[in-house]
């Protein structure tokens, strides 16, 4: 694949690609999954409350799970930042007393084993390892965050910086590039916090 000419990719060009391909991955989560849950579309009556839901808004875009087992939004979202664009996902979490530095810890142990897939790739020349296209701040807590509000659920979010130049080759396989933010940024997150969600709600 010949790559594509990254200074020709203005950020604000890149932030459009960006936004609408985690539109699609929310439509396709959202397709995969809502055979298993009560959606709007489905439901016995207008009374019944949907167990799955999706939004695209000025927020970005979310899927929302409300079932018994699982209470919680996932959203992406793509953030300009003065000359480039970063992806920030996020998870809202209702579970009380969660262990978010545990959290950020079990982050900052997986990407560490990233960092150094990262530098094998770098040594054996071959295509870019996604932690050098989806770029974590040097400490992790700084790319780590959780608002907490009163009386609403907390919003966990992990932003990465997005490599203009490494991504560039990506930018004509959507399908490649949707592979590389879910398996990079995506997947971990909700890995994660499965975990310390499973944990914490069972006492």
């Amino acid at each position: 694949m010949k790559k594509k000419d990254s200074s020709r990719v203005t950020p604000l060009q890149l932030q459009r690609v960006l936004d609408k391909l985690l539109a699609s991955m929310i439509d396709e989560w959202y397709d995969n999954v809502c055979g298993y849950y009560t959606t709007e579309e489905h439901r016995s009556s207008v009374d019944e409350e949907p167990e799955l839901k999706r939004f695209h808004d000025e927020k970005g875009h979310r899927i929302k799970f409300a079932k018994e087992t699982l209470q919680c939004t996932y959203g992406l979202r793509v953030l300009k930042d003065e000359d480039h664009n970063r992806i920030e996902i996020s998870v809202n979490n209702k579970v009380e007393d969660l262990d978010y530095a545990e959290f950020c810890v079990k982050l900052g142990g997986h990407y560490t084993g990233e960092a150094a897939k990262s530098t094998k790739a770098r040594d054996a020349k071959s295509m870019p390892a996604f932690s050098e296209i989806f770029q974590l701040e040097s400490e992790l807590s700084q790319a780590f965050s959780v608002e907490r509000s009163e009386g609403k659920a907390d919003v966990v979010r992990l932003s990465f910086l997005v490599d203009a130049s490494e991504i560039a080759p990506l930018l004509d396989d959507s399908a490649r590039l949707k592979a590389a933010i879910e398996e990079h940024c995506l997947s971990p997150m909700r890995r994660i916090y499965a975990d310390l969600y499973r944990r914490t709600a069972r006492g």
